[in-house]
């Protein structure tokens, strides 16, 4: 098992050394309201444990991490969606996200959704978003307030339809004063490709 460091060697020279080639999404049959092989959430924020709640009511399976991502993608995640395509979900520290994106890009994975999630003193969460024209229409109804905006984020990410292209991208930022220069928390959704 790779240590931390050599984890993000790999992951860097990965990128450097990968061209991705014109793909498109894989087509696959939307049945369950999260149509995701699995939720990754991280453990140590409130957040994203209610996120991680909502997203099992919904029918989702859930794995939690902490800062260290390496036992779950060397874990059965890695092996699982380079042999079949599974989209993964998740509501991380913007580390976690990049790294899974970029480990993601090994197995013919990438990035099709993401949210940027910042939370000032007065209790109100500040959202940019990075996604597909269709569901734009629908992220500024996420709410600001502290308490249940999570609940919103999972019914925002169960809009996401991989039968449909992933582009173009909308960028996104509901009213309010603007984000921090780095987000307190970063939802995303990591799609698999196909050769056209």
């Amino acid at each position: 098992m790779a240590n931390r460091r050599e984890f993000l060697q790999i992951s860097a020279a990965t990128l450097g050394f990968m061209a991705v080639p014109a793909k498109t999404l894989a087509g696959m049959n939307p049945s369950t309201p999260m149509p995701f092989y699995k939720v990754i959430y991280d453990e140590r924020f409130a957040d994203c444990r209610i996120f991680a709640r909502e997203a099992r009511r919904l029918g989702a399976v859930t794995h939690g991490v902490r800062e260290d991502i390496t036992d779950l993608w060397y874990g059965d995640l890695r092996d699982h969606l380079s042999g079949q395509p599974g989209l993964i979900a998740g509501l991380t520290t913007a580390t976690s996200a990049f790294l899974l994106e970029l480990l993601g890009h090994d197995v013919f994975h990438h990035r099709v959704f993401r949210g940027e999630h910042s939370f000032g003193q007065d209790r109100l969460a500040r959202h940019h978003f990075e996604v597909p024209g269709y569901i734009a229409e629908h992220a500024s109804t996420l709410t600001s307030g502290r308490e249940h905006w999570t609940a919103g984020l999972t019914g925002l990410m169960s809009r996401y339809d991989h039968a449909r292209p992933a582009y173009p991208r909308t960028l996104i930022s509901p009213p309010g004063p603007g984000l921090r220069s780095s987000p307190d928390l970063v939802s995303w959704v990591i799609a698999p490709l196909k050769r056209v």
